[in-house]
């Protein structure tokens, strides 16, 4: 009976260190906050150093634990194995790590924030170039507006010009036909008054000849009275 329990005992040891083991396998552990941990070939301080320490933070795969859970057996990412004491062996990172980690973040955050309040710097200088520039286009598209609509005035002018000049040609036309008229009848009226000088110069002409005929006649006859008297 007495042989049976130790049996038993020893295999219950055996089953609880195994799943101990199990739990502890393939599972990411860390350097506690101490400078350098040295490293064993074995479970216990009278095995040999087989590395002379392993710095803070480093991160460690867990591989087994002793049965007394003083030893950790782990695996470098270099490929070393070998045991060191438990109590260095944290299941997260160590708070000088956390806080270098979280300094980072704040510091790539702030740099982040920084680089975005110039980009909004930027974005709001461009956005005030392009409300100027908005500006500027608005006020020359007023200014085309109001050129077009003088373009047109002038236009609607040029057409009404070009009617009033079409009107005057026409009165021109109308006043040169009637000049024209009354310079012919003014010629006629010059011709006819040149023939009528012609025709009374002839008729003078002609009743001086017609006296000169009669007058020597005239007088003969009268002489010849007075010598009949």
């Amino acid at each position: 009976m007495t042989r049976f329990l130790l049996i038993f005992s020893c295999f219950w040891i055996f089953s609880v260190t195994a799943v101990f083991s199990a739990n502890a396998a393939a599972q990411t552990v860390y350097v506690s906050d101490i400078v350098y941990v040295p490293v064993r070939s074995g479970p216990g301080n009278q095995y040999r150093i087989v590395h002379q320490g392993i710095r803070t933070g480093t991160q460690m795969t867990l591989l087994e634990v002793s049965e007394d859970k003083e030893w950790t057996k782990i695996r470098t990412e270099g490929g070393l194995e070998g045991w060191m004491g438990s109590q260095h062996i944290l299941r997260e990172q160590p708070a000088r790590m956390k806080l270098a980690a979280t300094e980072a973040k704040l510091t790539a955050s702030t740099t982040r924030i920084q680089e975005l309040e110039n980009e909004l710097k930027q974005l709001r200088a461009e956005h005030s170039n392009l409300v100027r520039a908005s500006n500027s286009l608005t006020s020359e598209k007023d200014q085309y507006a109001e050129e077009l609509r003088k373009i047109r005035a002038l236009s609607a002018d040029a057409v009404n010009l070009n009617q009033r000049y079409q009107d005057l040609l026409e009165k021109h036309e109308l006043i040169q036909t009637e000049f024209d008229a009354v310079r012919a009848e003014n010629d006629q009226l010059k011709a006819n008054q040149t023939i009528n000088q012609w025709m009374f110069g002839a008729g003078l002409v002609i009743l001086g000849m017609i006296l000169m005929l009669i007058l020597p006649a005239f007088a003969r006859q009268k002489r010849h009275s007075d010598w009949v008297n």
